[in-house]
């Protein structure tokens, strides 16, 4: 069986949570949605429009530290019974932040689909 473009795209996007900069090619346009709250901390909302499928995620930065505490994916890997073409929205949770040889590293990480809960 072979995977798909799209699930390819959503493995290498899950490995380069920790590699920024590989995550980020992925997005045709990145814009500043505006601001808002996150577990009641402000945060900056960026929305960018991904190259493979021309979905708009959006990615939430924590205004006093500048770190990803938020993403909003649109995916369309094997959850459930899906059809080719089909997206859901998945929802990551990023948090406790540690410094890992000077890096900034989430220690906590919760995905969150419409079935499951990882």
């Amino acid at each position: 069986m072979r995977i798909g473009a799209q699930e390819l795209m959503e493995a290498r996007r899950d490995a380069a949570f920790l590699q920024p900069i590989a995550f980020l090619q992925d997005y045709r346009v990145l814009d500043l949605a505006g601001s808002g709250l996150e577990n009641g901390r402000a945060v900056h909302i960026v929305e960018g429009v991904v190259r493979h499928n021309g979905k708009r995620d959006r990615i939430y930065f924590d205004q006093e530290t500048n770190l990803p505490v938020r993403l909003d994916l649109w995916e369309g890997g094997p959850e459930g019974e899906r059809e080719p073409g089909e997206y859901l929205l998945a929802r990551f949770e990023l948090g406790e932040y540690h410094k890992v040889d000077g890096i900034m590293l989430p220690h906590f990480i919760r995905r969150v689909r419409p079935n499951s809960s990882i």
